[in-house]
């Protein structure tokens, strides 16, 4: 599990398989996900139900973390996830 941290008004994507949690721990985030606009707060979790090219905004300053389930991730998550983080600001 990675936490990541965005800037308010901040736009970043990122893939994530089915099964995936995403939790929010300070701010609030907005993403799209099985064609739902998903609006999470500070304490706020939400699970995957498919495969998603995630397109994250942060209404706020907000840390949050995704969760990749045991046996899910694969070769081809694990390297678009590792091309993606080092684009993060980290806190």
């Amino acid at each position: 599990m990675q936490t990541l941290a965005l800037s308010s008004n901040t736009v970043h994507t990122c893939p994530a398989p089915a099964g995936s949690t995403i939790r929010v721990a300070q701010g609030v985030i907005w993403f799209t996900a099985a064609g739902a606009d998903i609006l999470l707060n500070a304490g706020q979790d939400y699970q995957l139900a498919m495969d998603e090219d995630l397109l994250i905004q942060a209404m706020s300053d907000a840390r949050f973390s995704i969760q990749i389930p045991a046996g899910q991730q694969t070769p081809h998550y694990a390297r678009r996830l590792r091309d993606w983080l080092p684009r993060l600001s980290l806190g």
